[in-house]
């Protein structure tokens, strides 16, 4: 048996997974979320989900990444792009 927090924790994944999946149905990619943790590890559908939320366009995503340093350029990207510029000063 699970304890609250696991439990607490293995919901909140469920709801994050659902909305995730839900700005990836409005992107019209194909592609769904199975696994939180793992499937927006290349960056790839995190930058698919930010676009529709943020309505902007993001440059200098590799949809197709086939080693770790593409996968992190991809994270970066989308780091300096949107977080920083969100970021008060």
């Amino acid at each position: 048996m699970l304890c609250r927090w696991e439990q607490n924790n293995f919901s909140m994944k469920l709801i994050y997974t659902d909305w995730a999946n839900h700005y990836l149905a409005k992107s019209g990619t194909k592609r769904v979320i199975k696994d939180l943790q793992t499937d927006v590890t290349d960056g790839v559908l995190l930058a698919e989900i930010i676009q529709v939320v943020a309505n902007e366009k993001i440059d200098d995503i590799n949809g197709c990444p086939k080693s770790r340093s593409q996968m992190v350029s991809d994270l970066l990207s989308l780091f300096w792009q949107n977080v920083v510029k969100f970021t008060p000063v």
